[in-house]
């Protein structure tokens, strides 16, 4: 299964990608990273972040021990098995990416300079996703809402928070129900594990998919800020910032927020 998961983000990179191919051919390594540094992504590479998300969210949601009462130990094990040297950044370095939570405001807000205005977009995603009938408007309000983020964020905040919104996308459409246009893969899994942990109210769709994009940007602005001092590799970074992001996926199902 874990052998499996990395052949598929092989697969999502070399197809969704395709466009940054020769690029990532000719620069297969990427200088130290800082803030100032402005670390970017494409729209192609978001895109392949958070397809990245979905397909090893889906895998691994399938695998997982459901009745381990240590289920957080076992999903970071997960996860830290998928680690490829390759991608040009140590064992060390990825499983620091991983363990790191992503506590709001706590952790995620230090790495944010205009925490105002980002976390209006963070919570504006929960919204639209929660109060939205069909997934078609729920993509388009949230492709809406990188003029937002264009119009309020610079730098490497508005990198993390296009990088949000895309992941979002992608998350909204794996937690929603097939009545709503969703893929109907995701809902059940939230729907069963509130009811079997007796958690007050109903599952939140729009935070699991706020909370996934949160993930996937914590992840980016992390190797981004010298966690990873070591070169990393263009499909290296999309790779650990999908996984980072599915890794928040698990977490949040697990939690009563």
């Amino acid at each position: 299964m874990k052998k499996s998961i990395l052949i598929l983000i092989v697969v999502v990179l070399g197809t969704v990608a395709c466009n940054d191919l020769d690029e990532i051919q000719q620069s297969p390594v990427m200088d130290n990273y800082s803030i100032s540094n402005s670390l970017t992504l494409s729209p192609a590479d978001r895109v392949a972040v958070a397809t990245v998300h979905n397909n090893s969210l889906a895998t691994t949601m399938q695998s997982m021990d459901w009745s381990n009462p240590d289920i957080q130990s076992e999903i970071l094990a997960e996860y830290s098995s998928l680690y490829d040297p390759s991608w040009g950044i140590s064992q060390a370095e990825y499983d620091a990416i991983l363990t790191n939570s992503v506590d709001i405001p706590t952790d995620i807000s230090s790495l944010i300079t205009n925490q105002t205005d980002f976390f209006a977009i963070y919570d504006h995603i929960t919204a639209v996703v929660n109060s939205g009938d069909d997934y078609v408007d729920v993509e388009q309000s949230l492709e809406d809402l990188k003029v937002d983020a264009q119009n309020n964020l610079v730098n490497s905040d508005l990198e993390g928070a296009l990088l949000m919104i895309e992941t979002s996308k992608k998350s909204a459409f794996y937690w929603m129900p097939a009545s709503k246009g969703g893929s109907g893969i995701g809902y059940p899994y939230l729907e069963d594990y509130w009811e079997d942990n007796d958690l007050p109210g109903a599952p939140d769709i729009g935070k699991a998919a706020a909370i996934d994009g949160l993930g996937a940007t914590f992840g980016f602005l992390l190797i981004g800020f010298l966690m990873v001092p070591t070169p990393a590799t263009l499909v290296g970074i999309i790779a650990v910032v999908g996984i980072r992001a599915a890794e928040a996926s698990l977490m949040y199902v697990i939690s009563a927020m």
